[in-house]
């Protein structure tokens, strides 16, 4: 085994100290949220641990949000219209704006103006179909996008439109957001009827673009979460606490265009080998990179994976659950293998992103997905102090003091469905979860096809689910039919080799 990197390119652009300083803020947010939404509040719960103490507004103020910030936006945002409203109508010669019809308040019917981003005809895609799309690809990848759109999608540029129509009064730019009746009835389903009919009452004062659902993670598989926090914000809703949410969101905007910049300078790059294949690693800061040297080495000790890479090649496909920053993967593409890869970290996941494209040899070769496979769809904490600290995980493993809300699927619904190709070999590291994603997938791996694993046990992480490494060992012998091929101790982690071929 070998192991040699060097610097090349030139050294990443001068840091933005504000916007950085700006992003650890807001990693705190959910903590921040509830204190802010408290201090403004004046209906604030018994038992709450942040009592509130002044009202600085009602519904009937909002127009002192609405007009500020309209103007601001439709001023900001008039020439980025007019750049992308005419390359939409250069790609296909198609309309510039797209009407998209939504509840009004009092069962009334409002037209949203988008710039459009999809192909002439997607609307008439199922939303089963819109559903199934958007998870195996993203919504900014969905292929009923058209070129334009995808870039416009990424970043919620087909959104810029609104702004008009917050200052013409047709919805406010804080409120429960603007949903079609279609979505609404749905959630009906799923819901309490009194939740519901509180709900329908709150939205009835007037919907809006931002709301508590807007600025912190979009709950689109959890309907109960989603009302709740809808309730929440109409019952504390108040013209400090809509300033707050409309700073925040446009701090945020600011944040992912800049993460998805960084993300995309691959500066400075670092030329690694290990096992004679040669690949790419993008690292932004020199923490970054001794970050990406654990794992390399590491890497370069599990010749068992290795070898394993090197004789599946371009027949392979490669399920890497827990991708970090893709070290894995990215070896695996540079080998030719194809790649699914799941990463819930949002800061890991932009620099999976990363690494997959430089070391990416073909079209389609590699799938990313942004959720935590678990053994339950829905939503759960994801505890992380960023990429130089390592070990994100749906438990507070290491006293992280920050954690991000991510969506959870199951791997038996992702491949039983045909959302995800059926891979030739798995690895898992998930930082003690190893029992939630083997329960999330146990038909998939009782099935006599499930292919071979290599997974990394926490002995010391386990007990925080209520696990231990006998009951992983346990599960995949004598409940799912494998045999334990080879196992090696590393730190405090055992990585265990298991198949069905012998």
């Amino acid at each position: 085994m070998n192991l040699e990197a060097r610097d090349s390119v030139r050294r990443h652009r001068a840091q933005a100290p504000l916007i950085d300083r700006v992003d650890r803020y807001l990693r705190r947010e959910d903590t921040i949220l509830a204190h802010v939404a408290a201090w403004f509040s004046p209906d604030v719960p018994e038992n709450s641990e942040f009592p509130g103490h002044y009202y600085l507004g009602s519904h009937r103020k909002r127009w002192l949000v609405d007009v500020p910030f309209g103007i601001a936006g439709t001023a900001i945002t008039a020439i980025p219209i007019a750049v992308f409203g005419t390359a939409v109508w250069l790609e296909d010669h198609g309309p510039i704006f797209y009407l998209d019809e939504r509840m009004g308040p009092h069962g009334e019917t409002i037209q949203v103006r988008k710039i459009r981003s999809m192909r002439l005809g997607a609307d008439k895609i199922s939303p089963e179909e819109v559903d199934r799309i958007n998870l195996s690809v993203g919504p900014g990848d969905d292929p009923r996008n058209t070129r334009v759109g995808r870039v416009m999608r990424r970043f919620e540029i087909d959104e810029m439109p609104q702004f008009w129509q917050v200052l013409k009064g047709e919805f406010s730019m804080n409120g429960i957001r603007v949903m079609k009746q279609s979505f609404r009835d749905s959630m009906a389903k799923s819901v309490d009827p009194g939740d519901m009919e509180k709900w329908d009452a709150a939205y009835d004062r007037g919907p809006g673009i931002y709301n508590p659902n807007a600025s912190r993670t979009k709950h689109r598989k959890d309907d109960k979460k989603r009302i709740h926090d809808d309730l929440l914000y109409d019952r504390r809703a108040s013209l400090g606490f809509d300033f707050y949410l409309q700073t925040v969101t446009d701090l945020r905007m600011i944040g992912m265009f800049r993460t998805w910049a960084t993300a995309r300078s691959y500066a400075p790059l670092k030329d690694v080998v290990v096992d004679d294949i040669p690949f790419q690693i993008a690292v932004l800061t020199h923490q970054e990179w001794n970050f990406a040297k654990h794992f390399i080495n590491e890497l370069a000790l599990e010749t068992a994976l290795l070898e394993r890479m090197k004789a599946e090649g371009e027949n392979g496909h490669f399920l890497d659950i827990g991708a970090s920053i893709g070290i894995y993967s990215s070896l695996a593409l540079r080998n030719g293998m194809s790649v699914t890869a799941f990463e819930p970290d949002p800061q890991s996941f932009g620099r999976l992103m990363a690494n997959t494209e430089i070391n990416a040899q073909r079209r389609g070769q590699v799938q990313l997905i942004d959720v935590a496979l678990s053994d339950e769809t829905g939503s759960a904490a994801l505890f992380s102090d960023g990429i130089e600290h390592g070990c994100p995980s749906l438990r507070r493993t290491l006293d992280q003091s920050t954690f991000v809300e991510v969506p959870t699927f199951t791997l038996d619904e992702l491949i039983l469905n045909g959302l995800i190709d059926r891979p030739t070999f798995i690895k898992i590291d998930v930082e003690g979860a190893e029992m939630n994603v083997l329960r999330g997938g146990a038909q998939y791996f009782s099935s006599p096809e499930a292919a071979d694993i290599f997974i990394e046990v926490h002995p010391d992480f386990l007990p925080l689910f209520d696990s231990s490494a006998e009951e992983v060992i346990g599960t995949l012998t004598d409940e799912f039919g494998y045999t334990l091929v080879s196992s090696m101790h590393k730190q405090n982690e055992v990585v265990m080799s298991f198949s069905k071929r012998g």
